[in-house]
């Protein structure tokens, strides 16, 4: 992977007055290859 096929991701965020929270799940936010 070359750093031009790099790209960003907006991840789910869920806030609280204790600070937030994000997450990744594989297939839907990111798509690695195996």
């Amino acid at each position: 992977m070359k750093v031009s096929d790099a790209k960003v991701i907006d991840l789910p965020k869920f806030l609280d007055k204790r600070g937030n929270l994000s997450f990744a799940e594989e297939f839907r936010q990111i798509s690695f290859e195996r």
